[in-house]
Protein backbone atom coordinates (compact mmCIF):
# COMPACT_ATOMS: atom_id res chain seq x y z
CA UNK A 1 0.00 0.00 0.00
CA UNK A 2 2.88 2.35 0.86
CA UNK A 3 4.79 1.53 -2.36
CA UNK A 4 1.74 1.96 -4.53
CA UNK A 5 1.14 5.47 -3.13
CA UNK A 6 -2.29 4.63 -1.72
CA UNK A 7 -1.05 4.85 1.88
CA UNK A 8 -1.31 8.62 2.09
CA UNK A 9 -4.82 8.62 0.64
CA UNK A 10 -5.90 5.87 3.03
CA UNK A 11 -4.38 7.66 6.02
CA UNK A 12 -6.08 10.89 4.94
CA UNK A 13 -9.40 9.00 4.80
CA UNK A 14 -8.74 7.54 8.26
CA UNK A 15 -7.86 10.97 9.63
CA UNK A 16 -11.03 12.37 8.04
CA UNK A 17 -13.12 9.61 9.64
CA UNK A 18 -11.44 10.18 13.02
CA UNK A 19 -12.00 13.93 12.66
CA UNK A 20 -15.71 13.39 12.01
CA UNK A 21 -15.86 10.99 14.99
CA UNK A 22 -14.18 13.58 17.26
CA UNK A 23 -16.53 16.29 15.94
CA UNK A 24 -19.58 14.14 16.64
CA UNK A 25 -18.20 13.21 20.06
CA UNK A 26 -17.71 16.91 20.91
CA UNK A 27 -21.27 17.64 19.70
CA UNK A 28 -22.57 14.75 21.81
CA UNK A 29 -20.59 15.87 24.88
CA UNK A 30 -21.74 19.48 24.35
CA UNK A 31 -25.35 18.29 24.10
CA UNK A 32 -24.93 16.20 27.24
CA UNK A 33 -23.37 19.19 29.03
CA UNK A 34 -26.27 21.41 28.01
CA UNK A 35 -28.75 18.75 29.11
CA UNK A 36 -26.94 18.35 32.44
CA UNK A 37 -26.90 22.11 32.99
CA UNK A 38 -30.59 22.32 32.07
CA UNK A 39 -31.41 19.37 34.35
CA UNK A 40 -29.41 20.92 37.19
CA UNK A 41 -31.22 24.23 36.67
CA UNK A 42 -34.61 22.49 36.72
CA UNK A 43 -33.58 20.54 39.84
CA UNK A 44 -32.59 23.70 41.66
CA UNK A 45 -35.77 25.39 40.49
CA UNK A 46 -37.84 22.47 41.84
CA UNK A 47 -35.88 22.46 45.09
CA UNK A 48 -36.39 26.20 45.47
CA UNK A 49 -40.08 25.89 44.63
CA UNK A 50 -40.43 23.01 47.09
CA UNK A 51 -38.74 25.00 49.83
CA UNK A 52 -40.97 27.98 49.08
CA UNK A 53 -44.12 25.84 49.18
CA UNK A 54 -42.96 24.18 52.41
CA UNK A 55 -42.29 27.60 53.91
CA UNK A 56 -45.74 28.83 52.87
CA UNK A 57 -47.41 25.71 54.30
CA UNK A 58 -45.43 26.05 57.53
CA UNK A 59 -46.34 29.72 57.80
CA UNK A 60 -50.00 28.94 57.15
CA UNK A 61 -49.90 26.18 59.78
CA UNK A 62 -48.35 28.56 62.30
CA UNK A 63 -50.99 31.19 61.56
CA UNK A 64 -53.80 28.64 61.87
CA UNK A 65 -52.40 27.30 65.15
CA UNK A 66 -51.97 30.80 66.53
CA UNK A 67 -55.53 31.68 65.51
CA UNK A 68 -56.85 28.46 67.08
CA UNK A 69 -54.86 29.08 70.26
CA UNK A 70 -56.19 32.65 70.42
CA UNK A 71 -59.76 31.47 69.82
CA UNK A 72 -59.39 28.75 72.46
CA UNK A 73 -57.89 31.22 74.90
CA UNK A 74 -60.79 33.62 74.37
CA UNK A 75 -63.28 30.75 74.71
CA UNK A 76 -61.66 29.61 77.95
CA UNK A 77 -61.64 33.17 79.24
CA UNK A 78 -65.32 33.60 78.33
CA UNK A 79 -66.10 30.27 80.02
CA UNK A 80 -64.25 31.30 83.19
CA UNK A 81 -66.09 34.62 83.23
CA UNK A 82 -69.41 32.82 82.70
CA UNK A 83 -68.63 30.38 85.50
CA UNK A 84 -67.63 33.28 87.75
CA UNK A 85 -70.89 35.11 87.02
CA UNK A 86 -72.84 31.91 87.63
CA UNK A 87 -71.00 31.32 90.90
CA UNK A 88 -71.62 34.91 92.03
CA UNK A 89 -75.28 34.53 91.14
CA UNK A 90 -75.59 31.24 93.01
CA UNK A 91 -73.73 32.63 96.02
CA UNK A 92 -76.16 35.55 96.21
CA UNK A 93 -79.24 33.31 96.27
CA UNK A 94 -79.86 32.04 99.79
CA UNK A 95 -83.58 31.29 99.73
CA UNK A 96 -83.24 28.51 97.14
CA UNK A 97 -81.17 25.33 97.13
CA UNK A 98 -79.67 25.09 93.63
CA UNK A 99 -77.79 21.94 92.70
CA UNK A 100 -76.66 20.01 89.64
CA UNK A 101 -76.80 16.23 89.29
CA UNK A 102 -75.04 13.96 86.83
CA UNK A 103 -77.06 11.52 84.73
CA UNK A 104 -77.02 9.00 87.61
CA UNK A 105 -78.29 11.47 90.22
CA UNK A 106 -74.98 12.26 91.94
CA UNK A 107 -74.43 15.84 93.09
CA UNK A 108 -71.91 17.76 90.95
CA UNK A 109 -72.64 21.38 92.00
CA UNK A 110 -73.92 22.76 95.29
CA UNK A 111 -74.95 26.33 96.04
CA UNK A 112 -74.61 28.18 99.36
CA UNK A 113 -78.40 28.29 99.46
CA UNK A 114 -78.44 24.49 99.34
CA UNK A 115 -76.04 24.37 102.27
CA UNK A 116 -78.23 26.81 104.22
CA UNK A 117 -81.48 24.94 103.54
CA UNK A 118 -80.36 21.29 103.57
CA UNK A 119 -77.35 21.56 105.85
CA UNK A 120 -74.56 19.78 103.94
CA UNK A 121 -71.33 21.59 103.08
CA UNK A 122 -70.19 21.36 99.48
CA UNK A 123 -67.23 19.11 100.31
CA UNK A 124 -69.56 16.75 102.19
CA UNK A 125 -72.13 16.28 99.44
CA UNK A 126 -70.31 16.39 96.08
CA UNK A 127 -70.39 12.95 94.47
CA UNK A 128 -73.18 11.71 96.78
CA UNK A 129 -76.56 10.54 95.45
CA UNK A 130 -79.43 12.96 95.84
CA UNK A 131 -81.67 10.24 97.28
CA UNK A 132 -80.34 11.15 100.75
CA UNK A 133 -82.59 14.24 100.65
CA UNK A 134 -85.70 12.01 100.55
CA UNK A 135 -87.49 10.44 103.52
CA UNK A 136 -86.66 6.77 104.02
CA UNK A 137 -90.11 5.58 102.95
CA UNK A 138 -89.87 7.54 99.67
CA UNK A 139 -86.46 6.04 98.95
CA UNK A 140 -87.80 2.52 99.57
CA UNK A 141 -90.69 3.28 97.20
CA UNK A 142 -88.24 4.39 94.47
CA UNK A 143 -89.18 8.06 94.67
CA UNK A 144 -85.80 9.53 93.61
CA UNK A 145 -85.52 7.33 90.52
CA UNK A 146 -89.14 8.03 89.55
CA UNK A 147 -88.43 11.76 89.84
CA UNK A 148 -85.57 11.47 87.33
CA UNK A 149 -87.60 9.24 85.02
CA UNK A 150 -90.50 11.72 84.93
CA UNK A 151 -88.02 14.52 84.24
CA UNK A 152 -86.55 12.60 81.30
CA UNK A 153 -90.02 12.07 79.84
CA UNK A 154 -91.29 15.62 80.35
CA UNK A 155 -88.04 17.58 80.23
CA UNK A 156 -89.06 19.49 83.38
CA UNK A 157 -91.21 18.76 86.40
CA UNK A 158 -92.38 20.72 89.42
CA UNK A 159 -93.74 19.14 92.56
CA UNK A 160 -94.04 19.49 96.31
CA UNK A 161 -92.97 16.91 98.82
CA UNK A 162 -91.14 16.23 102.05
CA UNK A 163 -87.36 16.32 102.07
CA UNK A 164 -84.78 15.56 104.75
CA UNK A 165 -82.01 17.83 106.04
CA UNK A 166 -78.58 16.68 107.16
CA UNK A 167 -79.72 16.69 110.81
CA UNK A 168 -82.65 14.40 109.95
CA UNK A 169 -85.37 17.03 110.25
CA UNK A 170 -87.99 17.20 107.52
CA UNK A 171 -89.17 20.19 105.53
CA UNK A 172 -91.79 20.68 102.89
CA UNK A 173 -90.13 21.60 99.60
CA UNK A 174 -91.22 23.01 96.30
CA UNK A 175 -88.98 21.22 93.79
CA UNK A 176 -88.24 22.01 90.14
CA UNK A 177 -86.14 19.50 88.19
CA UNK A 178 -85.01 19.92 84.57
CA UNK A 179 -83.00 17.67 82.26
CA UNK A 180 -79.78 19.22 80.96
CA UNK A 181 -78.74 18.20 77.44
CA UNK A 182 -75.94 19.22 75.10
CA UNK A 183 -76.35 20.65 71.60
CA UNK A 184 -76.83 17.16 70.15
CA UNK A 185 -79.51 16.21 72.66
CA UNK A 186 -77.34 13.92 74.80
CA UNK A 187 -78.22 13.91 78.49
CA UNK A 188 -75.61 15.68 80.62
CA UNK A 189 -77.45 15.58 83.93
CA UNK A 190 -80.16 17.42 85.85
CA UNK A 191 -80.60 20.81 87.42
CA UNK A 192 -82.63 20.98 90.62
CA UNK A 193 -84.02 23.90 92.59
CA UNK A 194 -85.60 23.43 96.02
CA UNK A 195 -87.39 25.98 98.18
CA UNK A 196 -88.40 25.40 101.78
CA UNK A 197 -92.13 26.20 101.91
CA UNK A 198 -92.81 24.67 105.33
CA UNK A 199 -93.45 28.01 107.08
CA UNK A 200 -95.35 29.44 104.11
CA UNK A 201 -97.66 26.40 104.09
CA UNK A 202 -98.18 26.65 107.86
CA UNK A 203 -99.10 30.32 107.52
CA UNK A 204 -101.41 29.51 104.59
CA UNK A 205 -103.17 26.78 106.56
Amino acid sequence: VVLSGRGKREMDDIRSVLGRMRSRERQFLNAQDREWRSSTHRTWMLVGLGLFVALVVLLAAVLVLNAEAFRRSRSEQALRQSEMRTRLLLDSIRDYAILMLDSQGRVTKWSPGAEQIIGYREDEILGKHFSRFFPKEDVEAGGPQKELERTLVNGRIEEEGWRVRKDGSRFLANVVVAAVRDGEGHLQGFSKVLRDITEARRVQE
